[in-house]
């Protein structure tokens, strides 16, 4: 049947590969502008000639698009993957084509499938040009080059064309900004969307802050400085529940209220743990740089000190506005008035963000977060703040989780061997090993973690837990739990009853009492078990977070969030 209709679905190969292929924050920058021009929807309707109606989701890479007849499925095939690969001046993008037959929910079924397999076969052919007579990129080092880029003063660099035309795509934002080498957040396309959901008084203090250069002076404006956090956010279980909806409507409000969810998070998250930029040698700075946000993905680097709570506070949100957009007509709403409806929601949750979301249409998504040194390269944040992502899902599946760690050394390790070697003692008069952390922890844990560290810094002296014994504390748990429980209880000893009753209350909250004896069955403090059997101590996840975390700021251990609610577009 020439008229049958078609699904087509897509998706970007190896985008990651693409986006942090050289490490650089300037390109990388580009690399991800050009990967969202290139997959939006407005850009697709425009560039291929589409209907609106005939996008049925488009965005961060990948989409879904319904086109009439087998020929006009397979040409628009073919046209989408030679743009993408001619925007990005290499990198692949894989489509196929999926006769409807009446049953959407069996089709889009079908035609993921076969999009796995396709680009499963793309990846087994993929290979590096590599030869002797080319020189590589000076870049990325993979690709040979080909062009001659000028950076100025003379000095030039021998690019492929995929970082030229990243570097050229992020020359257009810092020209236009009219600031040298600096570009304006409020040139970027998100930094548009993101002043736009501020409210009005708010926005002149943002529309001069700068975008960091690179990740070194991003790290400077972090607490403690030279710090970066590199957060990963996606949703738990969402791509399945995608394709299990039944009808093309169903598809589009679904995919629609997952995007708008993650959007109105992420502005609403940003404005609450940064209310404002922060200044360095006086000149004002976005504290943040998103490099990803498409679907329930979300990929930020950011100052250290907010990227945990800012996390929970991403995940808390979406929980609340993807509750409260299940019901409304998403489809009839403009971009525009769609994302406002989405904030609005959101603004509301913020009174009341540690509540359960009511209903039976509360989605959750989890969190990898990864705090460093800015000398790290990207590319192993990324991977580490995967290896994250995936433990929290793994070990709370369809649940809001987080999992977070703090890299000590230049050398990368795998994080399951980290993990095993350092944060498990295994003594040789105990059968069991005792666990130094508890993580990966629950989104509502973490939380409970971060007000824990905000109350033992209050009060100043007298009320605030002296650093100098918690930390004795801390390094005694790596020696054996017999020589940590002995410093627990001299360190508890040593407390007066202000600071006793705060200790007290974090291990009892996570489990651990302090007042247990030898008699009593189960671990001494600051040991307990956990509902597996195994021996913890979430001691040493409190204090690799503690210098992290300062008084004052836990907003989202607080009731509401004061100059965030009010106001909007």
């Amino acid at each position: 049947m020439s008229d049958q209709s078609y699904l087509v679905l897509f998706d970007a190969d190896r985008i990651k590969d693409f986006v942090f292929a050289t490490g650089r924050l300037k390109e990388i920058r580009g690399g991800s502008q050009i990967v969202r021009d290139a997959t939006d929807a407005d850009t697709l309707i425009r560039a291929l000639s589409l209907k609106p109606d005939q996008v049925v989701f488009a965005e961060g890479g990948s989409g879904v698009l319904k086109v009439e007849g087998r020929e006009a499925a397979e040409a628009l095939c073919a046209r989408i993957a030679a743009r993408y690969r001619d925007q990005t001046r290499g990198a692949t993008l894989t489509a196929v084509a999926e006769p409807l037959d009446g049953d959407f929910g069996a089709a889009t079924a079908r035609a993921a499938r076969r999009l796995r397999l396709a680009k499963e076969d793309v990846r087994r052919r993929q290979q590096t040009s590599q030869s002797p007579f080319t020189r590589p990129c000076t870049s990325c080092g993979l690709a040979p080059a080909t062009v001659t880029y000028e950076r100025g003063g003379g000095e030039t660099d021998q690019l492929c064309d995929a970082c030229k035309v990243k570097r050229d795509t992020a020359d257009k934002l810092r020209d236009q900004a009219r600031q040298g080498d600096d570009v304006l957040l409020a040139r970027t396309p998100w930094g548009q969307q993101f002043l736009a959901s501020l409210p009005a008084e708010r926005r002149p203090d943002w529309q001069e802050a700068r975008l960091a250069a690179d990740l070194t002076d991003l790290a400077a404006l972090s607490r403690p400085n030279n710090y970066l956090g590199f957060l990963y956010a996606d949703g738990n279980g969402l791509g399945d529940e995608l394709q299990r909806q039944k009808s093309e409507d169903d598809y589009r409000h679904f995919s629609r209220r997952v995007s708008l969810s993650t959007q109105a998070a992420l502005w609403l998250a940003l404005q609450v743990h940064f209310p404002q930029p922060r200044r360095r040698q006086k000149v004002t700075y976005a504290p943040f740089e998103l490099i990803a946000l498409g679907g329930d993905d979300v990929i930020l680097v950011t100052a250290a000190d907010q990227a945990v709570p800012l996390a929970i506070t991403l995940g808390r949100l979406f929980q609340h506005i993807s509750a409260g957009l299940a019901a409304l007509p998403l489809r009839d709403l403009t971009a525009g008035s769609a994302l406002e409806t989405a904030l609005a929601v959101g603004r509301r949750a913020l009174d009341h963000l540690a509540d359960v979301p009511s209903g039976q249409e509360v989605l959750t998504l989890s969190c990898g977060v990864v705090i460093s040194h800015p000398g790290q390269p990207i590319q192993n944040l990324e991977l580490r703040a995967r290896e994250l992502l995936s433990n929290a899902k793994r070990e709370f599946r369809r649940e809001a989780a987080l999992d977070f760690h703090v890299v000590s050394t230049p050398v990368l390790r795998n994080l399951e061997e980290i993990r095993r070697e350092e944060y498990r003692l295994k003594e040789a008069n105990r059968t069991q090993p005792a666990y130094l952390t508890r993580r990966p922890l629950k989104l509502d844990d973490a939380a409970r973690l971060l007000c824990y560290v905000r109350q033992f810094k209050a009060g100043g002296e007298g009320e605030a837990l002296p650093r100098n014994k918690l930390n004795a504390l801390y390094q005694a748990l790596f020696t054996g739990q017999d020589a940590a429980s002995f410093e627990a209880f001299f360190l508890r000893s040593r407390l007066n009853a202000t600071q006793r009753a705060k200790l007290d209350a974090f291990f009892k909250d996570f489990g651990i009492l302090t007042d247990r004896t030898a008699q009593d069955e189960g671990p001494l403090f600051p040991w307990g078990k956990d509902a597996k059997g195994r021996t913890f101590t979430v001691f040493g996840d409190l204090i690799e977070l503690y210098e992290f975390t300062h008084e004052g700021d836990m907003t989202e251990c607080l009731a509401g969030a004061p100059g965030v609610k009010e106001g909007g577009r």
